[in-house]
């Protein structure tokens, strides 16, 4: 037979809300076996579930235009290597020529 615990119900403060929230918590006595602790997280508000997908979809897009950057970065990176490369080759013709 399974025994469900008992849960005394406590509030805490919600720092990004200001409000307080209840947060369920086992009424652990010297006997009892259940040592966990349940939060109770109330429904979003209309507003936030307005605003949090247009917040993710712009964290999209700027972690795409990061990576399109970095990408960028490297592509530039190799060509200049190229071109270093390419400037040294002709300063040791120079070089030789001079000589």
């Amino acid at each position: 037979m399974f025994l469900w615990p008992q849960f005394c119900v406590a509030h805490v403060m919600d720092s990004t809300q200001f409000r307080s929230s209840p947060l369920l918590m086992p009424c652990i006595g010297k006997d009892s076996k259940f040592r966990f602790l349940g939060w109770f997280d109330p429904p979003m508000c209309d507003r936030a579930k307005a605003i949090i997908p247009s917040l993710l979809k712009s964290m999209n897009n700027l972690k795409l235009s990061v990576k399109e950057l970095e990408d960028e970065i490297r592509n530039l990176r190799f060509y200049l290597k190229m071109a270093v490369k390419e400037i040294e080759d002709e300063v040791c013709k120079l070089k030789l020529y001079l000589w």
